[in-house]
Protein backbone atom coordinates (compact mmCIF):
# COMPACT_ATOMS: atom_id res chain seq x y z
CA UNK A 1 0.00 0.00 0.00
CA UNK A 2 1.03 3.40 -0.89
CA UNK A 3 1.05 6.06 1.74
CA UNK A 4 -0.40 8.83 0.66
CA UNK A 5 0.66 12.40 1.72
CA UNK A 6 -1.32 14.05 4.59
CA UNK A 7 -1.87 17.08 4.25
CA UNK A 8 -0.39 19.28 6.80
CA UNK A 9 -2.85 22.52 7.98
CA UNK A 10 -1.23 25.93 6.85
CA UNK A 11 -2.09 29.08 5.40
CA UNK A 12 -1.67 29.53 1.80
CA UNK A 13 0.66 32.65 0.54
CA UNK A 14 -2.30 34.57 -0.84
CA UNK A 15 -4.08 34.55 2.31
CA UNK A 16 -0.73 35.68 3.71
CA UNK A 17 -0.40 38.08 1.89
CA UNK A 18 -4.14 39.42 2.47
CA UNK A 19 -3.79 39.47 5.90
CA UNK A 20 -0.21 41.52 5.60
CA UNK A 21 -2.50 44.07 3.07
CA UNK A 22 -5.26 44.49 5.94
CA UNK A 23 -2.84 44.95 8.59
CA UNK A 24 -0.62 47.82 6.69
CA UNK A 25 -4.29 49.60 5.67
CA UNK A 26 -5.36 49.32 9.51
CA UNK A 27 -1.71 50.56 11.06
CA UNK A 28 -1.56 53.67 8.56
CA UNK A 29 -5.20 54.58 9.24
CA UNK A 30 -3.86 54.00 13.48
CA UNK A 31 -1.08 56.39 12.43
CA UNK A 32 -2.94 58.71 10.84
CA UNK A 33 -5.90 59.31 13.49
CA UNK A 34 -2.58 59.35 16.19
CA UNK A 35 -1.30 62.33 14.38
CA UNK A 36 -4.46 63.99 14.13
CA UNK A 37 -5.34 63.52 17.83
CA UNK A 38 -1.52 64.86 18.60
CA UNK A 39 -2.59 68.25 16.67
CA UNK A 40 -5.91 68.77 17.99
CA UNK A 41 -4.39 67.98 21.43
CA UNK A 42 -1.35 70.62 20.83
CA UNK A 43 -3.99 72.92 19.85
CA UNK A 44 -6.13 72.60 22.94
CA UNK A 45 -2.95 73.20 24.88
CA UNK A 46 -1.64 76.44 23.33
CA UNK A 47 -5.70 77.75 23.58
CA UNK A 48 -5.39 76.86 27.47
CA UNK A 49 -2.10 78.37 28.26
CA UNK A 50 -3.89 81.90 26.36
CA UNK A 51 -6.64 81.63 28.42
CA UNK A 52 -4.94 81.15 31.19
CA UNK A 53 -2.61 84.03 30.65
CA UNK A 54 -5.09 86.28 29.92
CA UNK A 55 -7.45 85.03 33.05
CA UNK A 56 -3.89 86.01 35.64
CA UNK A 57 -3.86 89.42 33.58
CA UNK A 58 -7.63 90.13 34.57
CA UNK A 59 -7.05 88.79 38.12
CA UNK A 60 -3.94 91.25 38.49
CA UNK A 61 -5.56 94.42 37.31
CA UNK A 62 -8.99 94.00 39.43
CA UNK A 63 -6.05 93.19 42.56
CA UNK A 64 -4.14 96.10 41.63
CA UNK A 65 -7.10 98.24 41.02
CA UNK A 66 -9.21 97.50 43.82
CA UNK A 67 -6.11 97.39 46.41
CA UNK A 68 -4.72 100.71 45.71
CA UNK A 69 -6.02 103.85 46.58
CA UNK A 70 -5.43 105.12 42.82
CA UNK A 71 -4.31 104.23 39.48
CA UNK A 72 -2.49 106.74 37.69
CA UNK A 73 -1.39 106.88 33.79
CA UNK A 74 1.32 108.81 32.89
CA UNK A 75 3.33 108.81 29.50
CA UNK A 76 0.88 108.94 27.19
CA UNK A 77 -0.90 106.03 28.83
CA UNK A 78 1.92 103.79 28.19
CA UNK A 79 3.13 103.66 31.97
CA UNK A 80 0.49 103.27 34.83
CA UNK A 81 1.25 103.58 38.86
CA UNK A 82 -1.26 101.92 40.98
CA UNK A 83 -0.48 103.61 44.72
CA UNK A 84 -1.47 103.08 48.19
CA UNK A 85 0.38 105.65 50.77
CA UNK A 86 2.67 102.73 51.35
CA UNK A 87 3.39 100.99 47.93
CA UNK A 88 2.83 101.26 44.37
CA UNK A 89 2.80 99.06 41.59
CA UNK A 90 4.21 100.34 38.09
CA UNK A 91 2.98 99.05 34.92
CA UNK A 92 4.50 99.09 31.63
CA UNK A 93 2.93 98.76 28.08
CA UNK A 94 5.41 98.27 25.36
CA UNK A 95 4.64 97.23 21.92
CA UNK A 96 4.32 93.52 22.13
CA UNK A 97 3.97 93.14 25.93
CA UNK A 98 2.75 94.53 29.23
CA UNK A 99 5.08 94.50 32.30
CA UNK A 100 3.99 94.68 36.36
CA UNK A 101 7.02 95.76 38.09
CA UNK A 102 9.72 93.95 35.81
CA UNK A 103 7.44 90.70 35.38
CA UNK A 104 5.96 89.83 32.20
CA UNK A 105 1.99 89.89 32.70
CA UNK A 106 0.95 89.39 28.96
CA UNK A 107 3.34 89.12 25.75
CA UNK A 108 1.75 89.47 22.43
CA UNK A 109 -0.39 91.82 20.70
CA UNK A 110 -3.05 94.02 22.40
CA UNK A 111 -4.87 96.89 22.30
CA UNK A 112 -5.01 99.37 25.97
CA UNK A 113 -7.48 101.55 27.07
CA UNK A 114 -7.75 103.42 29.73
CA UNK A 115 -11.16 105.47 30.96
CA UNK A 116 -11.64 108.08 33.87
CA UNK A 117 -15.48 108.40 34.70
CA UNK A 118 -16.29 106.67 31.59
CA UNK A 119 -14.27 109.08 29.48
CA UNK A 120 -11.35 107.81 27.32
CA UNK A 121 -8.20 109.13 29.09
CA UNK A 122 -4.50 109.20 27.77
CA UNK A 123 -3.05 110.69 31.27
CA UNK A 124 -4.48 111.13 34.48
CA UNK A 125 -6.82 109.37 37.12
CA UNK A 126 -8.22 105.85 36.10
CA UNK A 127 -10.88 104.03 36.79
CA UNK A 128 -11.54 101.51 34.16
CA UNK A 129 -8.86 99.49 31.61
CA UNK A 130 -10.22 97.34 28.44
CA UNK A 131 -7.81 95.37 26.92
CA UNK A 132 -7.80 93.21 23.76
CA UNK A 133 -5.43 90.41 23.03
CA UNK A 134 -4.20 88.81 20.19
CA UNK A 135 -4.87 90.58 16.41
CA UNK A 136 -7.77 89.27 15.86
CA UNK A 137 -8.81 89.62 19.16
CA UNK A 138 -9.63 86.49 21.34
CA UNK A 139 -10.16 87.76 24.32
CA UNK A 140 -11.28 91.14 25.85
CA UNK A 141 -10.96 92.39 29.63
CA UNK A 142 -12.54 95.00 31.40
CA UNK A 143 -11.83 95.83 34.81
CA UNK A 144 -13.21 98.88 36.38
CA UNK A 145 -13.56 100.29 40.09
CA UNK A 146 -16.20 102.47 41.90
CA UNK A 147 -14.73 104.75 42.99
CA UNK A 148 -15.20 106.50 47.08
CA UNK A 149 -15.96 109.98 47.85
CA UNK A 150 -12.66 110.81 48.34
CA UNK A 151 -11.53 109.80 44.75
CA UNK A 152 -14.31 111.76 43.53
CA UNK A 153 -13.29 114.81 45.52
CA UNK A 154 -9.82 114.73 44.44
CA UNK A 155 -10.34 113.95 40.80
CA UNK A 156 -12.95 116.98 40.15
CA UNK A 157 -10.82 119.28 42.78
CA UNK A 158 -13.73 120.41 45.00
Amino acid sequence: MSKLPRKIPAYTLTEMLVVLAISTIVATLAFGILSLVNSNFSAIQANYSQSTEVLQLKQQLWVDLHRNHELVSFEAGSTWVARTPLDSVLYRFSEKEILRNGDTLYAGDYKKWSFNEGMEVGDGPVDAVKLEMGSPAFATVFVFKEKDAVQKIRDHGN
